[in-house]
């Protein structure tokens, strides 16, 4: 997974409010996708941004991390689907 940011080195002027917001828009969809959680029935609802992203299934009462994102596999730390 990346991050890409409109950085203000190297430019000669302020950065734009529409690159301020891209900018932030762009952290925060960074920021939540690292760490998610809820029950096993909200996990197979959502869309994981990358391998090995994980979630804490309030149902099973652990973490597990996406194996393959289309269609969305999940595995335990032992490496089986749950």
């Amino acid at each position: 997974m990346s991050l890409n940011l409109t950085l203000r080195s190297g430019q000669t002027h302020p950065l734009s409010w529409a690159q301020v917001d891209t900018n932030w828009i762009a952290l925060q969809n960074f920021c939540n996708a690292l760490g998610q959680s809820g029950t096993t029935t909200q996990r197979a609802a959502y869309t994981p941004q990358f391998i090995g992203q994980p979630w804490f299934d309030t149902t099973l009462g652990f973490q597990v991390n996406c194996l393959t994102l289309s269609p969305a596999t999940w595995v335990d730390a032992a490496g089986v689907v749950v």
